[in-house]
């Protein structure tokens, strides 16, 4: 399967972007972006998968993602 790009769009008085996701892990899909993240996970728990590596996720996660590696989340 194919990553799709995701895009995030920043003004240009922005350095960062801010977002909250309530994910339905039935339909993460794989993507990738050119921006860095940081997840910080408050509730839910499943597999997150990075590029090659997959592993278990639960509240309380903190974690950093380089730019363009393939993500996604299941449950």
């Amino acid at each position: 399967m194919s990553a799709l790009l995701e895009q995030i769009v920043l003004n240009e008085d922005e350095s960062f972007f801010i977002g909250i996701f309530q994910d339905n892990l039935d339909k993460s899909t794989w993507h990738y972006h050119r921006n860095f993240e940081i997840s910080f996970i408050t509730e839910g728990s499943g597999k997150r998968i990075v590029a090659d590596s997959m592993e278990e996720f639960q509240p309380g996660d903190l974690v950093f993602f380089g730019s363009k590696p393939a993500t996604c989340v299941a449950g």
